[in-house]
């Protein structure tokens, strides 16, 4: 690899693009050389507010001899994209891919065929995994310090591949492996085919642990809100803050009393953390928070969602 900061590329010139270019163009590591899209207007727009230079196609950007690689492409071309960047003669040494994977349960078949052959390290961005904010709640959970974890709901928004994906890898992070227990489908999603879905999960035992996560319209509000039930405590995350509660002797009774606040990371600063990570890797050294978002771990997420899609429409 070459001297001086990371050439790093994004593949989409959409919103969320634009987060990644925002953090990339402020990091002394990291280099916004190229972006592709096949709008080439959006693209061209992209580059003259943050930089690198417009491709008219991936071949074009793939030339740029990247070391870095971002697909920000919408959900459904992920693996296709994927498996376009992989087949070509020099690949990026790392490809950051926005979540989720894939959107269908042949897709992450092909692609688990496909990885293996190649050198290119894949990492899944599971944005939260990146978050102190949301490490914090791992470790109070396991602590034990709020008693044992009885139960935990979770209601999410948009649809369940776009938003679902981030709600059972969080678990997976928090609480370890889980099982999909049943699935049915509880509204129309942003788009046709990424319905929302009521799922029961249980945490892999002992103790086995009743979750259920429930899928919600967008209008007239979006919600993305959990609550852990613990024997002495409970945690309640709404967005990017987390309230704890605590038992407290009442008049009457032991009652929970609300006694501590923190928040979750913001975005750029979990993306900051992961282009930490990557900087790292990409040099040789540990970069240990990569492990939980590679290709092998993002594939124990989307085998979940896979699974309770297929309850759903059972």
């Amino acid at each position: 690899m070459h001297e001086g900061p990371l050439r790093c590329g994004i593949i989409g010139a959409g919103k969320f693009a634009a987060t990644h270019a925002a953090v990339l163009t402020r990091l002394p590591y990291t280099s916004l050389t190229a972006v592709c899209d096949i709008d080439r207007k959006q693209c061209t727009d992209f580059t003259e507010k943050w930089g690198g230079s417009p491709c008219a196609d991936l071949p074009t950007l793939l030339s740029e001899r990247l070391d870095l690689l971002v697909i920000a492409t919408p959900d459904r071309t992920h693996a296709s994209a994927l498996q376009s960047i992989l087949a070509a003669p020099d690949p990026p040494r790392m490809l950051i891919v926005e979540k989720p994977l894939c959107t269908s349960a042949k897709e992450l078949a092909l692609l688990r065929t496909l990885v293996p052959k190649y050198q290119t390290r894949i990492i899944v961005d599971h944005s939260r995994r990146f978050s102190a904010g949301v490490c914090r709640m791992r470790d109070i959970l396991r602590s034990g310090e709020l008693g044992q974890l009885r139960s935990v709901h979770w209601t999410y928004y948009a649809g369940w591949f776009h938003t679902g994906v981030h709600v059972v890898d969080t678990l997976r992070m928090l609480m370890g492996e889980c099982a999909c227990t049943g699935a049915e489908l509880a509204g129309t999603g942003r788009s046709a085919d990424d319905p929302l879905l009521r799922v029961t999960l249980t945490a892999k035992g002992p103790p086995e642990i009743p979750i259920v996560l429930d899928g919600v319209s967008d209008s007239p509000y979006e919600l993305f809100e959990a609550e852990f039930i613990c024997s002495t405590g409970r945690m309640r995350m709404y967005w990017n803050d987390v309230f704890i509660d605590r038992i407290r002797q009442g008049t009457y009774a032991p009652m929970l009393w609300f006694s501590e606040h923190f928040t979750v990371d913001p975005i750029e600063e979990a993306l900051t953390t992961l282009y930490s990570s990557c900087n790292a890797a990409l040099h040789g050294e540990d970069a240990p928070l990569l492990d939980g978002t590679d290709f092998a771990a993002a594939c124990g997420t989307m085998e979940i969602l896979f699974e309770a899609m297929s309850k759903a429409q059972a």
